[in-house]
């Protein structure tokens, strides 16, 4: 696919004070929901697949899904991917009112080029800026120039990275743990997936966070299993008595036959004037007895048959909730996935200006010109910002930078 690209240039060379407030306290918020761009990865969940499926969006904006084939999402939101799949699933008739649900695992990379010490492709992370990106390629090229002292707000913000590193990781186990019990599974798990959603797993005592989790799934299904247990100890209870009343009912009914009969050989005989009204009248008392006797078995049974229905009902309504819950708690658990992220973000963009640092001495200088040139795949986008060092990046964006010598065509 061919994007169309528009340069931005824009100079940085705010006073030291400005660029400090700007750091810390600048407001990163996109207002758009953020829309697919190729590279990106995303999960998808539908109704009939037990394991999601992790899928790219390819060159074409189209990802492919099993037995649908090529779907396009590209320029779209999660709920329009959403809504385009579900479409996509109901004309390839393989379900009726499926239900989808995306999450992106992996966003798309950024790209650095120009006068930095290491262009390339870095992973994007939410709230990367201008700044950033700067300070994963290792801060421009410029010479001659001094750094300014931030050594006690970079520790702080050091601390704070390994903190939100922690946090990120503890949600992502217990991500885990939630889609083992969506799952129905008795082991949590770190997919490759969900591995790339903490920005330093090696940092981190990960067995022991999956060992915690691993304990809370095993109690919760255990709880499952012993409620299962006592639904299905309860069913077979019941389906006993019912059959008892069955048989009984079997029994009563050749009970009612004989008292019938005996009924009527009684009215012959009193009609003949061989039986006596008293004798008749016993008759048919032991016919009516007989008859309430098998009503009697009948609405049992009915009962018993019912009995058996709520407790089925009872237990699918238990696994349903817990089913709601869980889903609930894997949206919850995203958001706050998302939030962290983005603060990490925010963390790494303040250590990129804050640290060993090419952004700060540039700006502290004087004697030199960072311009910037942005590309996206975004139609527009360019063309609406104006570039600084806090500008946020989106995935898929290209990041040129120019360093140039204050005055140097100045005389041109």
């Amino acid at each position: 696919m061919n994007f169309l690209h528009f340069p931005i240039i824009h100079k940085m060379l705010p006073p030291v004070g400005v660029l400090l407030v700007s750091v810390l306290f600048a407001n990163f918020a996109h207002s758009e929901p953020y829309r697919l761009v190729p590279g990106d990865r995303i999960e998808v969940r539908h109704t009939g697949v037990d394991e999601p499926a992790e899928i790219g969006v390819n060159l074409d904006g189209q990802i492919r899904l099993s037995n649908v084939g090529g779907i396009r999402v590209v320029d779209q939101t999660l709920d329009q991917v959403e809504a385009t799949i579900e479409t996509a699933i109901e004309g390839a008739e393989l379900f009726v009112d499926p239900q989808v649900s995306v999450v992106v695992m992996q966003y798309a990379p950024i790209v650095v080029v120009g006068d930095v010490a290491q262009p390339g492709r870095f992973e994007y992370l939410p709230g990367l800026s201008v700044a950033g990106a700067l300070a994963l390629s290792g801060g421009s090229q410029a010479q001659g120039v001094t750094l300014f002292e931030v050594e006690r707000v970079r520790v702080e913000t050091e601390g704070q990275l390994r903190l939100l590193n922690l946090e990120i990781a503890a949600a992502v186990v217990r991500m885990a743990r939630v889609d083992a019990a969506l799952a129905r599974q008795n082991v949590v798990a770190l997919s490759a997936g969900l591995r790339r959603r903490i920005p330093a797993p090696e940092a981190i005592a990960l067995d022991v966070l999956l060992e915690n989790e691993a304990a809370y799934l095993a109690n919760d299904r255990k709880r499952v299993a012993e409620l299962s247990a006592f639904w299905a100890e309860e069913i077979a209870a019941i389906e006993a008595q019912r059959k008892l009343f069955a048989d009984r009912i079997f029994v009563q009914r050749a009970i009612v036959q004989s008292a019938a009969e005996g009924l009527k050989a009684a009215r012959e005989l009193e009609a003949r004037g061989l039986q006596t009204s008293t004798r008749l009248a016993t008759v048919e008392q032991r016919d009516a007895d007989a008859q309430t006797r098998a009503l009697d078995l009948q609405s049992a049974l009915i009962t018993a048959t019912q009995a058996i229905s709520n407790a089925q009902r009872e237990q699918t309504l238990f696994l349903s909730t817990a089913m709601g819950d869980n889903l609930a708690a894997r949206q919850a658990v995203q958001v706050e996935i998302e939030g962290l992220s983005l603060r990490y973000g925010r963390a790494l963009e303040r250590l990129g200006l804050l640290t060993g640092g090419n952004i700060g001495a540039l700006l502290m200088s004087g004697t030199v010109d960072v311009t910037f040139t942005l590309q996206s795949p975004r139609l527009g986008r360019a063309d609406r910002l104006e570039l600084s060092e806090t500008t946020l990046l989106l995935p898929g964006d290209t990041l040129i930078v120019n360093v140039t010598s204050v005055g140097s065509d100045a005389d041109g």
